[in-house]
């Protein structure tokens, strides 16, 4: 028997972090929906190339592996509707929205506990749901610069050097799945619902942990020691 086996997640998230983070759920044995916007889906299906001879982005089906799809308009009371009937008869909501988005679409915390009282809800954005970015947009180069990793890679004495792999995503989206993991087992012991939140600058921060207690006694990065 695997994890999540026996777990349905609705899958709101689109781009990179929360879909690879969706598909960890769905390796480990959970029931993924991915819920899309009818107009053209998630922007990664366009994304490319690598492009398969049938046209679909080899990038969108190396992060959506395991998963249906189901196309439903958020933005109108039918979706909602929809959206809520599934809601009632599911265990996780997974979205990486900006914060108050969710909100706006109707899809507020306290209207899906509403609905089930069992919910668990991982957002996952980029500076968290509360402070003075929250309402940032942001791609993994910028929160590579703004969690502090890229003050130690790159040649010494040399410029910020970017990963080429997205580690803000990775580290947000390993946060996000341990959360769904300690929420449902807190669930199942005590606590009926519970709400999840990763921030994904401060994930790429907890990365860089080997370098903090140099800054912390110097106020300097030193730059070449990545490892």
């Amino acid at each position: 028997m695997k994890l999540f086996e026996g777990v349905r997640v609705l899958d709101l998230s689109r781009m990179l972090a929360g879909p690879y983070g969706s598909m960890l759920l769905a390796d480990l044995g959970a029931e993924v929906i991915k819920v899309e916007d009818p107009d053209g889906g998630d922007p990664m299906r366009m994304m490319g190339p690598p492009f398969l001879p049938d046209g679909e982005s080899a990038y969108f089906l190396a992060i959506n592996r395991n998963k249906k799809s189901l196309a439903i308009d958020l933005a109108r009371d039918r979706g909602r509707e929809v959206f809520y009937d599934l809601v009632r008869q599911s265990d996780v909501v997974w979205e990486n929205f900006r914060p108050g988005i969710m909100e706006r679409l109707g899809l507020a915390y306290s209207k899906l506990w509403s609905l089930n009282q069992r919910i668990i809800v991982c957002s996952v954005s980029a500076y968290g749901q509360d402070g003075p970015y929250r309402d940032w947009p942001a791609f993994d180069l910028a929160l590579q610069a703004m969690g502090g990793a890229m003050s130690v890679t790159g040649e010494a004495g040399g410029r910020p050097v970017p990963s080429p792999a997205p580690s803000s995503a990775a580290s947000g989206r390993a946060r996000a799945r341990t959360s769904i993991s300690r929420c449902s087992t807190v669930r199942s012991r005590c606590s009926p619902t519970s709400r999840s939140t990763s921030g994904r600058t401060g994930a790429c921060r907890s990365r860089s942990a080997p370098a903090t207690p140099r800054w912390c006694r110097t106020r300097r990065s030193r730059r070449g020691t990545a490892t």
